[in-house]
């Protein structure tokens, strides 16, 4: 399984108004809002992973670690890059490095634990 180490996307996003902390409530500023960047990085990270499984498994996220070193306008475009890193059992761990303007503006660390489907969705509802 450790096929996929090393194995990385990039994507571009704009900044849009539902973007930004003023429009998600994360802040007061019109600028790229901290959990807007998080779901663009696990988003990725998801999709890419989910290419290297399985049928019947997927994966969910189990961390989060961001540094958000720098604003971002609406209108900017933002060039993102997750690249799984390291797997341990279940367990992928993802880097992510976001940059505005050629200058980088974020990065962090990510992780997914690899689930299988039906005995995820059984522990949920074990649970409710």
């Amino acid at each position: 399984m450790n096929s996929f180490v090393g194995k990385f996307v990039n994507k571009t996003f704009t900044v849009e108004n539902k973007d930004t902390a003023k429009s998600i409530g994360s802040g007061g500023f019109k600028v790229l809002a901290t959990p807007s960047l998080v779901i663009w990085a696990e988003n990725l990270a998801y999709n890419l992973l989910n290419q290297f499984l399985e049928e019947g498994q997927s994966s969910v996220g189990i961390y989060f670690q961001i540094d958000h070193l720098a604003p971002t306008a609406v209108g900017d475009k933002v060039e993102l890059e997750v690249e799984i890193k390291e797997q341990h059992k279940r367990i992928v761990t993802f880097d992510f490095k976001a940059s505005a303007s050629g200058s980088e503006i974020a990065h962090g660390v990510h992780k997914r634990a690899i689930v299988e489907e039906e005995k995820f969705l059984a522990k949920l509802n074990n649970n409710g």
